[in-house]
């Protein structure tokens, strides 16, 4: 039976046995290194992070360790991107952690949760990912659904900092506030 994308995801979390977490989505294509280059980043890391190509946008980042706070911070200020995919986790991140089924957008909604989970950061500067753009994807089709699960994503993590971490969402409610209503 076909459940979406969040319960595909939890149930691999749920059937993993090794260390490490990685996820492909299935229109998109990796490099044969990409894993290998993230696993180099967790040799200092709990999460490591490369670049991607869409097609219409390459996104190169700048290789860096952001260590602890900085790391959300980071995260906050869109140094690196909500989505799970172009990224290799310690599996121990996901303890506790669900993907919300039936809900669109389901990567912004607990990204926030992983990092702040995270001792750090490493960031890789090789583009490694290849992200397909389609027409009838969810981030580009506009639909009442779509709106609403995304608000609800945005929303979350802006709730998240408010209970959970109340010292970082004063210092970057500004930028929380324009992340939830804006995207």
């Amino acid at each position: 039976e076909n459940r979406g994308l969040s319960a595909a995801r939890n149930i691999g979390l749920h059937n993993a046995a090794g260390d490490c977490i990685g996820f492909v989505d299935p229109d998109d294509w990796i490099e044969p290194d990409m894993y290998e280059v993230l696993l180099r980043g967790l040799e200092e890391a709990d999460i490591s992070v490369c670049g991607y190509d869409s097609g219409a946008q390459r996104v190169q980042l700048t290789k860096v360790v952001y260590i602890g706070e900085d790391a959300v911070k980071a995260l906050i200020d869109e140094k690196f991107n909500n989505n799970v995919w172009n990224k290799l986790y310690r599996r121990k991140l996901f303890d506790g952690v669900l993907f919300p089924e039936g809900k669109n957008y389901e990567d912004v909604a607990v990204m926030h949760r992983i990092v702040d989970r995270a001792n750090a950061v490493a960031v890789e500067s090789s583009v490694s990912y290849h992200y397909r753009i389609r027409s009838e994807s969810i981030t580009k089709t506009y639909t009442a659904k779509n709106l609403m699960d995304y608000a609800h994503a945005r929303l979350s993590r802006y709730n998240y900092f408010l209970d959970e971490r109340p010292e970082l969402f004063e210092e970057k409610k500004e930028e929380l506030l324009l992340l939830a209503t804006n995207g």
